[in-house]
């Protein structure tokens, strides 16, 4: 993980963490695991995963869906 997060900012390292925590509370787990942060990390770089797909014009998703489908 500290190669991983070498360059990030006391606040960023604390986010991380959170996250972590939120995924771990999340499946009712007492401790946080590497499992958490590394899921959580993927979160703090790149954002949430966003459910509702609605604000996503329509051309990206039959990117989107022609991109699934060449790597299947």
């Amino acid at each position: 993980m500290a190669k991983t997060t070498v360059y990030f900012s006391g606040a960023k390292l604390e986010n991380l963490v959170n996250e972590a925590a939120i995924i771990a509370a999340k499946e009712n787990s007492p401790n946080i695991t590497m499992e958490h942060l590394d899921r959580a990390l993927s979160i703090v770089i790149a954002g949430a995963e966003k459910k509702n797909k609605d604000a996503i014009p329509e051309i990206d998703k039959k990117l989107q869906r022609t991109t699934k489908l060449d790597t299947l």
